[in-house]
């Protein structure tokens, strides 16, 4: 008799449950006291999983482990996972920063989330719209691990 069993990214609602039992779980194990900001509870259950709960279960850990105040914030965490319409500041930007290189660098973030999510250039270069060659040639700009 087959059961189904959702992926992470289908059952948002549970994703901050989660993260809290594995929080007192890891924050026991090594003594620890970390807790949750909201900003962060919001993009975790913005990020589409495709590592589904082993994923939330090592990040969680790595927050715990890497965390040196009580509360994780947004900066703990990994640059891959955070929305850049809410990571843009025009107080950030120096003279030196550019629409160019601005853009290059949410073009670099989608493409290495998509290569995470759909696995092989092909299904992400579908995903995207766009011809798996044009894929390669930024995957190559950007210097992407595949």
């Amino acid at each position: 008799m087959p059961i189904y069993v959702p992926a992470l990214h289908e059952r948002k609602e549970d994703i901050i449950g989660l993260v809290q039992f594995f929080l007192d779980k890891f924050n026991k194990k090594y003594k620890k006291g970390c807790s949750l900001s909201s900003e962060v509870a919001e993009e975790l259950q913005n990020y589409s999983w495709p590592g589904n709960i082993r994923e939330l279960e090592n990040l969680t850990k790595r927050f715990v482990l890497t965390c040196h105040t009580s509360n994780i914030t947004l900066s703990d965490l990994p640059q891959y996972m955070k929305s850049t319409s809410k990571t843009f500041s025009f107080d950030k930007l120096t003279k030196s920063d550019s629409l160019t290189n601005y853009l290059d660098n949410i073009e670099r973030d989608i493409i290495e989330k998509a290569l995470i999510e759909f696995k092989t250039t092909r299904k992400t270069a579908d995903k995207l719209g766009i011809t798996q060659s044009l894929l390669m040639r930024r995957i190559k700009k950007y210097d992407i691990n595949v």
